[in-house]
């Protein structure tokens, strides 16, 4: 079994969708339908997804939903490792490949990772959700988390699950590639583009955020780092920096994991002096 259902779907998301650290390609082949097929996952024999509400049954495999996800990243991960050009041994170059050839598979896998959503089953779903609020009082007590909801899952596993999906999706979004570069496009319409794409990363930013603001399960805040440190990347307020630092270094405090190299990676890539994390209560 890949995952057992137990755990995160991070468990083997160290072993193989951290593989985008290290802009390399992952372990497991994702054309091994075989393979995957042996994990659970419904996948026809197109190479697609079959949604679990065309399933004749009324039970619901959360484990092979995990897994699912997992290769759907996995996928997501070898095209953003060959359209930066590194070899592949899966056969998966992109070298010299039109610029539309790359935007019809960014959209393939955008449609892949909207069906797996689309279906999911009710224990995907938050149990309860409270929204930001942005009261003045709270605001001048320097009370950040006000900026994101709080988003909670009754199964641990679930919450993981979903923070690694919204970590997937701006990894989705900011790999996207440009629907031209003939000059076929205005300059308002580009712009346009990248404003889309940055909103779209800050909304599942926040999700991320607001999952571990809910949780408290040990597991599931180990295996938020990066989805924390992703979402880190895409928020530009200094209130908001500060939760997710807090949130990183938390982990660290509570449960003796180690996260402060995340967190000071984040301040070097926001140019912050080691004295702004003084700030955070």
């Amino acid at each position: 079994m890949l995952h057992v259902s137990s755990t995160p779907p991070c468990l083997l998301g160290d072993a193989n969708l951290s593989q985008d650290i290290n802009k390399s390609h992952t372990h497991l082949d994702t054309e091994d339908f075989s393979l995957w097929r042996d994990a659970g996952l419904l996948i026809n024999d197109q190479g697609l997804l079959v949604p679990n509400n065309l399933v004749e049954s009324d039970y619901f495999d959360d484990t092979a939903i995990c897994n699912a996800l997992i290769w759907l990243m996995s996928k997501l991960i070898n095209f953003m490792a060959a359209a930066d050009g590194v070899p592949t041994d899966a056969g998966m170059g992109w070298a010299g490949i039109p610029q539309s050839t790359l935007l019809d598979y960014w959209y393939h896998l955008r449609t892949q990772f909207q069906t797996w959503y689309d279906s999911l089953p009710a224990t995907f779903k938050p149990s309860s959700r409270m929204e930001p609020t942005l009261a003045p009082g709270q605001l001048l007590r320097g009370e950040n988390e006000a900026l994101f909801p709080e988003v909670w899952y009754n199964i641990p596993m679930c919450a993981s699950t979903m923070q690694a999906y919204h970590m997937g999706q701006i990894l989705l979004f900011m790999n996207k590639p440009h629907e031209s570069t003939q000059g076929r496009s205005t300059v308002c319409a580009r712009l346009n583009s990248y404003q889309s794409v940055l909103a779209a990363c800050q909304k599942h930013s926040r999700e991320i955020v607001g999952i571990s603001l809910a949780q408290s399960d040990e597991v599931v805040r180990v295996y938020s780092i990066q989805a924390l440190f992703t979402a880190g990347q895409c928020l530009g307020s200094a209130r908001e920096r500060q939760v997710v630092l807090r949130l990183i270094r938390d982990v660290e405090t509570d449960t003796g994991y180690a996260t402060e190299y995340r967190a000071r990676q984040l301040m070097e890539q926001w140019q912050w002096e080691a004295q702004q994390s003084t700030y955070i209560s």
